[in-house]
């Protein structure tokens, strides 16, 4: 079904949504007929295939191009204010609130998110309503091989058109909406930015704590990619993890003692996912936290219904679900690495004799991952870079025990002196974080693969090499698979 699913985003253009019924149809008659895998392929390929003209029709008509709108909705996200050919923008996305109409005649009501500049320069909060005169745009981006695909970006977070807003007396504010998450959010980075004496990294410190990543520099970003440890300055699917494993770790035996009548393992299992969603929408409940979230999800539900599964089998339900959620999720980057990390843990570490102490944990798990993904790498980036086990090996824990507990710690004693402190400490252990990850990048710079041509074969060989290469020491084989990574 997953692969159903995942086949559809590979179209170049969608067949016709007649053929949902037909398929659906063919799909109960091979269930009745017993081919369960053919059967759930074809209904998974519905699926996608109703999502994708869902897509489609939540985009701005192509006659409405640079027509003039009014449209209705609420500010949502972080905004950001930068300059622009010397004058003030505010970038923002408002979800529409109402049918757009052109012209007070046609309406469109499939147009859902926009994603807007405002040229003069006004702060805009979250949760704020506005009515506005724009001009917008269907989602468009370059198509230069290697490069950022901003079009598929914009889809994917189910933007339906961009543009800018038009001046004009009538645009005004109808209201604000103050409960709303990315209002909270806003504050509280407005609270840390506030804070005294100024935190030399106050962006990273936001970045960790709600996921506003407006004050990292592009020159960060490259740093973080080229040393392999953007999961660890952005709030991913490891710090949601974390999150959760630590609720259920210091719940389920207090629980116990307190409850021993009842199943504490179930209650500290679903406190742990609501913690963890929580964590999720302090994030702004981003693609990359929503599959973490899923993941997660199917951990704590097996634990709450006390069932057995196999860890393949788990990785498997999970995917169904991140591609049940968000069938455009095979388009990410993230998505495949995120997977391909998991299946490596799982594939290299279980079943396996357990390592003695939490050193030897880390350099396996490590090692597991940096083998596992570079033929992955390979395949998506065309480089490959030495030096992220030898970021991850030190950062990881680094972030996982002291950095996201103080920083949760200093946010929610943010009204209390002890919060300065846990910041100041935060904000230093950052900076040493960033002296650390400069220096392997300038000892290292030389030292990078770049793979220009990638043909399938090549590929196909690698993948087999690193399978070979995870098996268990006493393989007789293992030890050849180094050549099939040679090509």
């Amino acid at each position: 079904m997953a692969v159903g699913i995942a086949l559809i985003s590979l179209f170049s253009q969608l067949p016709p949504l007649a053929l949902v019924l037909p398929i659906l149809l063919l799909a109960v008659c091979l269930w009745l007929w017993r081919c369960y895998w053919l059967a759930c392929f074809l209904a998974g390929a519905c699926w996608g295939l109703v999502y994708g003209h869902q897509i489609v029709n939540s985009q701005l008509p192509v006659q409405w191009q640079q027509e003039l709108l009014w449209i209705e909705g609420e500010v949502v996200g972080l905004p950001e204010l930068s300059v622009s050919r010397g004058q003030l923008v505010s970038r923002f996305k408002l979800a529409l609130s109402q049918a757009v109409c052109h012209r007070g005649a046609e309406c469109h009501d499939g147009l859902k998110l926009l994603r807007l500049n405002w040229y003069q320069g006004l702060a805009i909060v979250p949760g704020q309503r506005w009515r506005l005169q724009v001009t917008l745009k269907r989602p468009y981006g370059m198509a230069n091989p290697g490069g950022f695909d901003y079009q598929s970006w914009l889809i994917q977070q189910g933007i339906g058109g961009v543009g800018r807003v038009v001046e004009h007396p009538l645009n005004q504010q109808t209201g604000h909406n103050t409960g709303s998450v990315d209002y909270w959010r806003w504050q509280m980075a407005k609270k840390i930015d506030l804070v005294r004496p100024a935190l030399q990294h106050k962006h990273l410190i936001k970045a960790l704590l709600i996921g506003d990543k407006r004050g990292i520099s592009r020159q960060q970003w490259e740093l973080f990619a080229a040393t392999g440890v953007t999961h660890l300055l952005v709030i991913s699917g490891l710090h949601i993890g974390l999150v959760s494993a630590l609720v259920f770790s210091l719940l389920r035996y207090p629980l116990l003692l307190l409850m021993p009548s009842q199943p504490a393992e179930r209650w500290a299992a679903l406190l742990a996912f609501v913690c963890a969603t929580a964590y999720a929408l302090a994030a702004g409940f981003t693609l990359p936290t929503q599959r973490a979230l899923i993941m997660i999800a199917v951990v704590m539900l097996r634990l709450v219904y006390r069932r057995h599964m196999a860890a393949g089998q788990g990785l498997i339900v999970a995917l169904l679900g991140c591609l049940l959620h968000d069938p455009l999720a095979p388009v990410s980057l993230s998505f495949w690495l995120s997977f391909a990390a998991v299946a490596c843990l799982l594939y290299g570490g279980v079943g396996r004799y357990p390592v003695a102490t939490v050193t030897a944990k880390l350099l396996s798990a490590q090692c597991l991952v940096f083998i596992g993904l570079l033929p992955v790498l390979a395949i998506l980036l065309g480089q490959l870079s030495y030096i992220s086990p030898l970021a991850n090996i030190l950062l990881v824990p680094l972030f996982s025990v002291v950095i996201v507990p103080a920083n949760f710690i200093a946010a929610l004693l943010s009204r209390l002196d002890l919060s300065l402190m846990l910041w100041r400490l935060v904000d230093i252990l950052l900076a040493c974080t960033m002296d650390y990850l400069t220096a392997l990048f300038t000892f290292t710079e030389a030292n990078r693969f770049y793979i220009a041509s990638r043909p399938w074969p090549v590929m196909c060989l690698a993948l087999i090499g690193v399978l070979l290469l995870l098996l268990p020491m006493g393989v007789p084989v293992k030890h050849y698979a180094l050549l099939l990574l040679l090509p």
